[in-house]
């Protein structure tokens, strides 16, 4: 997986989440870049739990919670994907 991968699974995890609306719906055609801050998404905890799932679902990921609570960025979060990518 590249940054650019991980960039583009975070962002449809996003859009499907909102499409099937467990995310604001105004996230469907949202597309965030690598410098959105995570405090900017109009998301709760419970949202972004459902986001880490959906992205491990959709990615085959484990994301360690620890690594994700502590992410500034989306880039940050993306970095945390590839760390954590099963080949």
């Amino acid at each position: 997986m590249t940054k650019e991968q991980a960039l583009a699974l975070f962002n449809q995890s996003l859009q499907n989440l909102a499409r099937t609306g467990l995310l604001p719906p105004d996230l469907a055609d949202f597309s965030a870049s690598p410098d959105t801050l995570m405090t900017d998404l109009p998301i709760d905890s419970t949202g972004r739990m459902s986001l880490v799932h959906e992205i491990e679902t959709r990615g085959g990921l484990d994301l360690p919670l620890d690594d994700i609570v502590d992410v500034e960025t989306v880039d940050d979060f993306a970095s945390v994907m590839l760390r954590s990518h099963r080949d």
